[in-house]
């Protein structure tokens, strides 16, 4: 099963997420800023982090009673913070292509680009703060704090397991945890719900980390985890969803979590 079909349920979510992201540009003064983000939007990701939200939000809510604007607003918020760590990344590693096209500070160079992420993380907190109330706004807030240490970390040399866990924790996996808990909680879900969800991200966000450093031939040196551990978080991740019921969403979440780990996007 591929993405697109895991997306059905949601799929006019992510169709609406991709045009408002697509357009953009065209709220933005200045020539030069328009250009960056028709640029970097020209060609989409996979969109992975506002369909945790989507499906969260369905799975509590079996598509019922939600919001669908501010879901959407949701999606856009996550999707403009993981495009501006993105940006900022390929600074830091130099990286010359991403989505089979240049990266920004190949284009633009490394000063425009590291002013467009910052762009980027702007229009993620505004679109919180003007759609949410303030526990959304403290909650990514404090997931970019949590990303730029675990950066730091990594920049500062992965030593041990622990060091890993511990990056790959800030870097990926609170931030897949906080895109289902934002997501839970548009979708109108208990406190219980919430914990469930909250729980998936988090163990999805540590297998496919590992996972991915795996099949990039990106682990440190020395460290000592294994592809198992990242079937068992996998496994996690799926009873942690199941846990909620069995309706389309949580069946499309599980079935994320397989495509994810398989990398047969």
């Amino acid at each position: 099963m591929k993405l697109k079909e895991i997306y059905g349920p949601i799929n006019k979510e992510i169709g609406e997420l991709d045009r408002k992201l697509k357009d953009l540009y065209k709220e933005i003064e200045g020539d030069e800023i328009k250009a960056i983000i028709e640029y970097f939007f020209k060609s989409s990701g996979k969109y992975l982090r506002p369909s945790l939200a989507f499906l969260s939000a369905g799975a509590v809510s079996n598509g019922a009673r939600i919001d669908k604007e501010k879901l959407i607003q949701l999606g856009m918020s996550l999707e403009l913070l993981h495009s501006a760590s993105l940006i900022h990344d390929d600074i830091i590693d130099e990286d010359l292509m991403r989505r089979g096209q240049k990266t920004v500070n190949n284009v633009f160079g490394n000063k425009i680009a590291v002013l467009a992420g910052d762009i980027f993380h702007a229009y993620s907190y505004a679109l919180l703060s003007k759609n949410f109330h303030k526990d959304f706004s403290e909650e990514v807030t404090k997931l970019s704090i949590d990303m730029c240490r675990a950066e730091i970390l990594q920049a500062s040399g992965i030593s041990n397991d622990e060091n890993y866990y511990e990056m790959i924790k800030g870097k990926t996996a609170l931030f897949t945890s906080t895109c289902c808990k934002l997501g839970a909680l548009v979708g109108n879900a208990t406190e219980s719900e919430t914990k469930h969800l909250e729980d998936f991200g988090l163990y999805f966000g540590f297998a496919y980390q590992i996972k991915d450093d795996f099949s990039d031939d990106d682990l440190p040196i020395g460290i000592s985890v294994t592809l198992d551990e990242a079937d068992t978080y996998a496994e996690m991740a799926k009873k942690s969803a199941m846990g909620l019921g069995d309706n389309d969403y949580t069946k499309m979440l599980c079935k994320l979590v397989d495509v994810v780990i398989s990398k047969e996007y």
